[in-house]
């Protein structure tokens, strides 16, 4: 069993990662979202769902993932 302290540090870290990742990717969630999903405002996904979005063979995922915009990166915009 996880212990209390556990879940919050885990929390924490989750918390942190939205708002790096939202603001890495440019804000695309507005402050009011990404406070509603800290607070557990968020519907899980089931993995059929997930797994319907992308094609399951690995040579077709690759070739799908290649033909995707990708986000700016320190990279791309060196």
């Amino acid at each position: 069993m996880i212990s209390d302290v556990a879940k919050r540090i885990i929390a924490e870290m989750c918390r942190l990662r939205l708002e790096m990742r939202n603001a890495q990717y440019g804000g695309p969630l507005p402050e009011a979202r990404v406070r509603e999903i800290n607070d557990g405002a968020i519907a899980p996904v089931a993995i059929e769902d997930m797994l319907s979005v992308c094609p399951r063979d690995p040579d077709d995922w690759f070739e799908w993932y290649h033909q995707r915009k990708k986000p700016l990166s320190a990279i791309s915009v060196l």
